[in-house]
């Protein structure tokens, strides 16, 4: 495994009643404060506290945001990308500033078959503009290839969504 990928492990060990939990928590430093953290049931409330403050600055660019009526939405839509991810067709991160999750970005619809992946993400309004989708971005440019082991990445940005564009145009990316 790649020395920038790092895994946390929180563990549970009760000997008297002879079982184990575990969480993983894959995280990949991007510099001293931003990172990337493999989403897990704990970032469903905050994730859903951010989204929610999000939404008339999202709502246009990402339809799922109009289904999501409570926080039990992002309880399973961590489900459900821990499924994809444990089928290697998903993986999907927040991104921390701080510690703080300010987005989400993940590696989306892959292909191992033709490896193929497609990159996604938002950001929270008062911190886009300033380079972190970007580096972030970056760095899942390297897992893809140097992890996942992909040979070909799309980001899909709506025409009219100028900001989105222009980070792979940013990171030479070809339309």
């Amino acid at each position: 495994m790649n020395d920038r990928i790092k895994i946390l492990l929180w563990g549970f060990d009760e000997d008297v009643i002879s079982f184990r939990i575990f969480v993983y928590a894959m995280m990949i430093p991007i510099n001293d404060q931003l990172h990337l953290e493999l989403v897990h049931p704990e970032h469903a409330l905050p994730l859903y506290n951010l989204a929610a403050a999000n939404y008339s600055h999202i709502a246009e660019w990402m339809p799922w945001i109009q289904n999501m009526k409570g926080p039990e939405f992002m309880d399973q839509f961590i489900h459900n990308t821990t499924q994809r991810y444990h089928q290697n067709l998903e993986h999907a991160f927040v991104l921390k500033l701080n510690h703080q999750i300010i987005g989400r970005a993940g590696i989306y619809k892959i292909d191992s078959f033709n490896c193929t992946g497609e990159i996604g993400y938002w950001i929270d309004q008062g911190h886009q503009g300033k380079g972190y989708v970007s580096l972030a971005v970056k760095s899942l440019l390297q897992y893809s290839f140097d992890q996942l082991h992909l040979n070909r990445i799309k980001i899909r940005c709506a025409v009219h969504n100028s900001r989105s564009q222009q980070i792979p145009e940013r990171l030479n990316f070809r339309k």
